[in-house]
């Protein structure tokens, strides 16, 4: 299967997670499959200068309740100049090129922040 990653140019509040979330349960709903699996599997999150959060539905001991049904986990730490995974990071996550992604991602943050706050 075929990923891809977006990144939007406008920055959203991390409060309106588990709004976002929804709404993408919602849109995957609508690409179910008949068999019932995903058609498609949107993973919303933000990035901050330390962390990537990511959004889920599944309950785990290291997750956030965020309310509506939704849980934040912080998926990737920055330390030492580079994303990290946590052990509980999915296997797709830990890999080069994701990082390198949000390596990319993250620089473009700290630039569009500078702007904003200069």
């Amino acid at each position: 299967m075929k990923r891809k990653f977006l990144s939007f140019g406008s920055l959203i509040h991390p409060k309106r997670l588990a709004e976002i979330k929804s709404l993408t349960n919602e849109i995957e709903r609508r690409f179910q499959r008949q068999e019932g699996k995903r058609g498609i599997n949107i993973d919303p999150g933000y990035l901050e200068a330390g962390k990537l959060v990511l959004a889920t539905t599944k309950n785990q001991q290291h997750r956030i309740y965020l309310g509506k049904g939704i849980y934040a986990e912080v998926t990737l730490r920055f330390r030492r100049g580079r994303f990290e995974p946590w052990e509980w990071t999915y296997p797709d996550y830990r890999s080069r090129a994701y990082i390198d992604f949000f390596t990319k991602v993250r620089k473009l943050y700290l630039e569009q922040l500078s702007k904003n706050f200069c």
